[in-house]
């Protein structure tokens, strides 16, 4: 799965990850977030995926503008 947020603005952001990223299953991971070059958009996703136990790898040595959800890690 990918999610461009290109043309979202950040105030919208988290809300759209909520009703997107949330809900999934595990076997829909992982999902890549294109954020662009925005550190802002970055810095909203990282908050995002940090509050609710996510793991990410930002981007590769030739692409930083996305960030890959790996999995969900539970508190347990």
């Amino acid at each position: 799965m990918v999610i461009d947020l290109h043309g979202i603005s950040h105030s919208n952001v988290t809300v759209l990850l909520e009703n997107t990223v949330l809900p999934l299953s595990l076997e829909k991971f992982p999902v890549k977030i294109i954020t662009g070059n925005s550190n802002e958009m970055k810095k909203i996703v990282i908050t995002f995926l940090c509050t609710h136990n996510y793991s990410y790898i930002v981007g590769d040595i030739f692409n930083q503008g996305y960030i890959k959800v790996l999995s969900y890690a539970s508190k347990n």
